[in-house]
């Protein structure tokens, strides 16, 4: 029977929507209710230009997406690789 796997570039390209979906939420959520300050600062130093202006929240979303993508096409190699 012939092995079968997950599709890499699939879940990477999945996986890499979520993260800049979640980061274009998490930035409105800032804006909207205010809180959150402390967490825009930690992702700030990681993510250069992220803040929560509109340029900075396309940015966020740029290297969610990033990421995103990198983390899940590695993961589903490696599993891949391991079944």
């Amino acid at each position: 029977m012939a092995k079968q796997g997950l599709n890499p570039k699939a879940a990477g390209l999945s996986i890499g929507i979520l993260c800049a979906v979640s980061m274009i939420f998490f930035s409105l959520w800032v804006i909207a209710v205010g809180t959150g300050q402390e967490v825009v600062s930690m992702i700030a130093a990681f993510y250069f230009g992220y803040s929560t202006t509109l340029t900075g929240t396309i940015l966020g979303a740029i290297y969610g997406f990033i990421d995103g993508f990198v983390g899940g096409y590695v993961f589903v190699w490696l599993y891949n690789r391991l079944l």
